[in-house]
């Protein structure tokens, strides 16, 4: 006879987030199979100094579908998982937490392009899209292990403080690579500084708010 416990909807006990997971993993793995090389790209380009070709890590169209499908599909779910705390679990949130980081995302599209063309750093600003691309995608490669190993454990409070040390790594890559592609001088750590602060920072701050409020 199953527990009472195993009935509560949680991500433990929730088919849907199971058969998300397989679904994410299949988008990694078509992307990889449609340009082979896309995930050897990715980590080159996060821990590479010197300047590589424009672009996603994924040329393809099929391919850079893929990627963005598993990314925002990662990103969502550990976003899920970590600030849940009551039932239900219901997929109907998840894709109200979809839609919160396309919107999230298109604003920080749309700001980022506005600041390249006002100030004249297309060329930089197409650099560091290209391994912005790459370092969200090797970090979501990290968090996918950790929201399989949460399916099968339930440990909010252990996946929070797995999912911190990814975040920083994360602020510490997107740092790096700010400083390598527009710092010229003591000035423009000012401006890198307001960049971090208007198009990461608070647009990421204000995703948070909006899921919690939701969940």
């Amino acid at each position: 006879m199953i527990s009472p416990e195993i009935r509560i909807s949680s991500p433990v006990s929730e088919l849907w987030s199971t058969w998300l997971l397989l679904g994410l993993l299949l988008s990694m793995v078509i992307a990889e199979v449609v340009q082979p090389g896309t995930i050897r790209t990715s980590f080159r380009m996060v821990f590479s100094r010197q300047e590589r070709t424009y672009g996603d890590s994924a040329t393809s169209v099929v391919s850079t579908l893929c990627l963005n499908i598993y990314r925002i599909g990662i990103i969502a779910f550990v976003l899920y998982i970590t600030l849940y705390t009551r039932p239900p679990f219901s997929i109907i949130t998840f894709l109200k937490i979809i839609g919160i980081l396309l919107i999230v995302l298109l604003i920080k599209q749309l700001i980022t392009a506005l600041v390249s063309y006002t100030f004249d750093l297309r060329r930089s600003y197409m650099l560091f899209r290209s391994q912005y691309s790459c370092l969200l995608t090797l970090i979501c490669l990290l968090l996918f292990p950790l929201a399989l190993v949460d399916l099968h454990w339930g440990h909010m409070t252990i996946m929070k403080w797995m999912v911190a040390p990814v975040v920083l790594i994360m602020l510490a890559g997107l740092i790096m690579k700010l400083v390598q592609d527009f710092y010229n001088d003591a000035k423009s750590l000012a401006y890198i500084a307001l960049y971090l602060l208007t198009v990461e920072i608070i647009p990421v701050a204000t995703a948070v708010w909006c899921v919690k409020h939701i969940i």
